[in-house]
């Protein structure tokens, strides 16, 4: 995420990704492809199997590299990110390529800015349906 600041709308719409109590599972994750997530450290993220979690740009200390948040169905303490939607860009096939995979959500990263990413992020959360009991 940049540096910008965050208005009270937007950190209305933070806490609710966060709080939210529905997401896509794992069993609908496909390989190399973009979803708009809730993590600690992004909004964006590429589905890695291997990890059972996404690949994201993570900037700590002025420094960016490539980082896993795992998938908020692995569990304590390790599941951090919640996919509410699937980016229509294409997969990304090399998933082992990391600069393919930083390149593409570099791309991501300049199309849509932070307000953007979490009001679509907002929006893949509002279009799912409730979970069954």
């Amino acid at each position: 995420m940049s540096e910008e600041r965050i208005t009270a709308s937007q950190m209305t719409i933070y806490m609710r990704l966060s709080e939210a109590r529905i997401w896509l599972p794992m069993s609908v994750m496909e390989p190399g492809v973009v979803y708009h997530i809730h993590a600690r450290n992004a909004l964006l993220g590429i589905w890695i199997p291997a990890e059972s979690g996404f690949i994201i740009r993570r900037t700590k200390f002025e420094q960016t590299s490539l980082f896993v948040e795992h998938h908020w169905d692995t569990g304590e303490p390790y599941g951090t990110a919640k996919p509410f939607a699937r980016v229509a860009d294409e997969p990304v096939l090399d998933l082992a390529n990391a600069a393919a995979l930083r390149a593409c959500l570099d791309r991501l990263d300049a199309r849509w800015p932070f307000a953007d990413q979490l009001r679509l992020a907002d929006a893949g959360l509002s279009a799912l349906p409730p979970r069954s009991a």
